[in-house]
Formats: C-alpha cells, structure tokens, sequence
C-alpha cells in the first residue's frame, strides 16, 4: 500500500510539475501573441492614416487637371470655385468686381 501510496505521489508531482511547465510556456507564447497584435494594430494605423492623406492629395489633383484641361479657373463655375476653394482662397462676399471687353 505504502507503494501505491508513493507512485500516486511521484505521479502527482510530475504532473504538476508539466502544468507549470506547460502555463509558463502558453503564458509567454501568449504575451508575444499580444505584443505582436498590438504592434500590427499600430502598423494598419499607420498606413490607414497614410492612405487617407493620399486619397485627399490624389482628389485634389484630379480636380487641379480638371479646371487645366477645362482651360478655365474662373470663379463663377463649379470646378473653378472648387480649385480656388482646395487651394486656400475664400471668396469674399464683400465686394463686386465687373469687367468689360474692349
């Protein structure tokens, strides 16, 4: 009995032994999951930001060679308010320009 007794315990201690083992082994494996998914995470991040910003360059060009091969950037045409508007300036309500062709 005192055999039997002995075996359990020696098979108790190495089991237990292997479940320290193997959570210590599943608790670094998973620590370098999250480490790794965090850091993708900060990568998409990054390029989404990247991408926004080209999208917002390219939609200005395409507007730029719109108004060029219109021939036109003249203010009172939809494409024309838009390129002066993308380009920084504001239309002023202020004042009234008139022209006349001689």
């Amino acid at each position: 009995m005192k055999d039997i007794k002995g075996d359990l315990d020696s098979i108790n201690n190495r089991l237990t032994k292997i479940e320290i083992k193997m959570e210590s082994e599943v608790k670094d494996k998973l620590d370098l999951l999250c480490e790794t998914q965090v850091d993708t995470n900060r990568r998409l991040d990054l390029l989404e930001k990247k991408m926004d910003e080209l999208t917002e360059k390219v939609n200005q060009h395409d507007l730029k060679i719109k108004v060029i091969e219109g021939g036109k950037k003249n203010a009172e045409n939809e494409l024309g308010k838009a390129f002066w508007s993308l380009t920084g300036w504001t239309k002023r309500d202020d004042i009234w320009v008139y022209s006349r062709n001689i």
